[in-house]
């Protein structure tokens, strides 16, 4: 039986998914080499599975709120996780917040809209002092994650939540400060 090309590609492409929460998109698997044919037969057997525009998770890995999170930015050119999202990937104590839905934040406009199940968040600004990745996640950092929380928490839970992230070093006064300056701009 002669060798399957797409053996080894197929084999790189299984690797990577299970670094990024059982996820690949689209376009790493045509830079792996691996066809648009390629990609309907492995749906059409159920050995992939869509997970968002342009992402598929492959069958027999867990659907968790880091791999729907993950899959809510590839769509949206330049997207990270943000407000209740980015909070729960900080582990930020928010009973209040919506637990299952998926928020991101993208550079354009002020108005949010759900699209295909997601919140998106738009803004006039979003600096690259205010992204940054917890292990393959691309998110807001928590000094931005807490502005973008704090007009719609009561000022104890704030509160709360700011002296959570200063005792587990997830924030210093001057971030707080420097992402003040930032919203300030804005």
């Amino acid at each position: 039986m002669p060798d399957d090309p797409t053996r080894e590609p197929a084999a790189r492409a299984r690797r990577l998914a299970s670094r990024q929460h059982g996820l690949v998109t689209r376009a790493q698997l045509g830079e792996l080499g691996l066809t648009e044919g390629w990609i309907r037969t492995r749906v059409g057997r159920g050995d992939l599975v869509r997970s968002g525009r342009g992402v598929f998770r492959y069958s027999g890995a867990p659907e968790t709120l880091e791999s729907k999170a993950l899959a809510a930015c590839p769509a949206r050119p330049g997207a990270v996780l943000s407000h209740g999202s980015a909070a729960r990937i900080w582990r930020f104590e928010l009973p209040e917040w919506p637990e299952r839905r998926i928020e991101v934040i993208v550079s354009v406009g002020r108005s949010a809209a759900t699209e295909d199940g997601v919140l998106v968040h738009r803004t006039r600004r979003l600096e690259g002092a205010d992204r940054c990745h917890v292990g393959v996640l691309p998110v807001t950092t928590s000094s931005r994650t807490l502005f973008d929380l704090a007009p719609n928490l009561d000022p104890a839970a704030v509160v709360r939540v700011v002296d959570d992230a200063l005792t587990r070093r997830l924030l210093t006064a001057s971030l707080l400060s420097a992402a003040l300056d930032r919203s300030a701009r804005q």
